[in-house]
């Protein structure tokens, strides 16, 4: 069974899933809920905290955007991650092997789907949010290089939680990816690139400089981040097939 089989197999039943979901429903939502905030709520609270505290947070208005292009797949991760929670939990992924759908299908879909939904997510709120001064294919590149993060999350949820209630509770702490990396944003030199062994570091790295990068720069950051998102989703894979085989 290929890939678009596969989409036509478990898309139906995934997205009657999330609609049954109350929980998950409301998050497919969260791109144009951001966007719409950013947009219009943002400005207005920066304005305050001038009037009030004399203190301008425009000026740190990309490494607030770069913090909400990677909350955008920890929220569909997370999507993704609670309803591979639901088929564990009910042997729903053990069935599907008796079925034209192998394992390696089923999780190249499972893999392929939520980087997509990263990809779309991202470059619905960035425009929308009208504080992104990337160009269009800035935003796409960024968008490319974080939505590679939505399945990292997904197996890390699907991998370590045990329900639900867990999964949010690692939702909250997968915030561990990417907050330290904030503090990447006031290194200067060498220092920075410690950084660099968090996923999160790479597609946020690219949106602070990609206006000062040349081709071969970018190239270069894009290609960094892919693999070592790539060693991270292989690891956190072998941990929830491990988890399957108990």
């Amino acid at each position: 069974m290929n890939m678009v089989q596969a989409i036509q197999a478990l898309g139906p039943i995934d997205m009657r899933n999330v609609r049954r979901d109350p929980m998950l429903k409301w998050m497919v939502y969260v791109p144009l809920f951001l966007g719409f905030v950013l947009r219009w709520g943002l400005p207005f609270l920066f304005d305050q905290i001038l009037a009030w505290f004399d203190f301008d947070l425009t000026l740190y208005i990309p490494l607030l955007m770069s913090m909400m292009v990677m909350l955008i797949p920890m929220i569909y991760g997370s999507v993704v991650g609670f309803l591979l929670l639901d088929q564990r939990d009910d042997h729903t992924i053990e069935a599907l092997q008796v079925t034209p759908l192998s394992l390696r299908g089923y999780f190249s879909y499972r893999i392929s789907v939520p980087v997509l939904l990263g990809l779309v997510g991202n470059m619905v709120m960035l425009p929308l949010s009208g504080l992104c001064d990337l160009s269009l294919g800035g935003m796409l590149l960024v968008s490319l290089a974080s939505a590679g993060l939505t399945p990292i999350y997904a197996l890390f949820y699907a991998g370590f939680a045990q329900n639900k209630v867990q999964g949010f509770a690692l939702m909250k702490l997968s915030g561990m990816f990417f907050m330290p990396v904030l503090a990447a944003y006031f290194v200067s030199g060498p220092a920075r690139w410690f950084f660099g062994i968090l996923p999160p570091f790479w597609p946020m790295q690219l949106y602070w400089t990609l206006a000062f990068l040349n081709f071969w720069q970018t190239l270069l950051l894009l290609v960094a981040g892919f693999i070592l998102q790539g060693v991270y989703l292989v690891a956190m894979l072998r941990y929830f097939t491990k988890r399957l085989e108990k």
